[in-house]
């Protein structure tokens, strides 16, 4: 029998770490951490997104959060799946957080949730495999909840936080249980219907319904518009032009905002 993830079994607090995700990491190759197992800090020094890129955070301002999944129902070429699993949960609490702005949160492909088009989120997912099934999942955030001032664009996207949306500083304790809480429903709900978060973040998707520029990462003067209007499970984006469709990876195109 499966087990379910109810609670955190663990929850381990740290002031200043180099990253959640990595600690994490450390604690997989050296123990056997249980699933739901959840790492948060008040400041990380070199947390990090895809491809290198640096997530700047202030000191005891955000949430900053790595937690280890077991996902023993999906295939390695199913690896997406956690991604989009893991943007729908922000999705929902940000827009229970955030009722004013709930209509303007989205999901920016692949992995930066946005609300009016500047970012309030990071996600990374690392992941083990054995054989053709994920072993372990980390399924690290950033979330931007009370820092007001910011000196870095992560990526070019202007950034924003909870607080400036909402105007007031919010709990970030009772915010880092809600994320679990809701994380943990949203992975037991997928394990009988998948179908139900793909649907979610396809309708959440940034330019779903709109002809956005997606630009070639080898060659930055070279663009094409388009609409997604599909993911697969690898994460690839199937991009409509309006005269043909064509099927487009991570690794190769980025998606521009503004």
């Amino acid at each position: 029998m499966t087990n379910r993830l109810i609670g955190p079994p663990a929850l381990i607090y740290l002031p200043h770490i180099e990253s959640t995700n990595d600690f994490l990491c450390a604690l997989l190759a050296k123990s056997e951490p249980k699933p739901g197992t959840a790492i948060t800090a008040d400041f990380q020094a070199a947390g990090k997104g895809r491809f290198g890129k640096k997530w700047h955070s202030e000191p005891g301002m955000n949430l900053l959060l790595s937690v280890l999944l077991t996902p023993d129902f999906l295939k390695t070429r199913e690896v997406f799946f956690l991604n989009m699993l893991l943007s729908v949960t922000l999705c929902e609490v940000l827009q229970k957080k955030l009722p004013t702005h709930s209509d303007r949160i989205s999901v920016k492909w692949p992995n930066d949730i946005l609300v009016d088009g500047k970012k309030i989120c990071g996600l990374l997912i690392q992941n083990g495999f054995s054989g053709d099934k994920i072993q372990t999942s980390i399924a690290g955030l950033g979330l931007n909840v009370n820092q007001t001032q910011f000196e870095h664009f992560p990526g070019g996207l202007q950034p924003v936080s909870m607080s400036i949306l909402a105007g007031e500083n919010l709990d970030r304790r009772d915010l880092l249980f809600e994320v679990i809480e809701v994380l943990f429903q949203n992975f037991e709900d997928a394990r009988e219907n998948r179908e139900e978060v793909r649907i979610r973040y396809l309708s959440l998707l940034h330019g779903c319904h709109s002809v956005l520029q997606f630009q070639k990462r080898a060659d930055i003067n070279f663009k094409m518009p388009g609409k997604v209007v599909d993911i697969d499970d690898s994460g690839k984006a199937l991009v409509d032009d309006g005269n043909f469709r064509k099927w487009i990876s991570i690794d190769d195109w980025k998606m521009l905002v503004g």
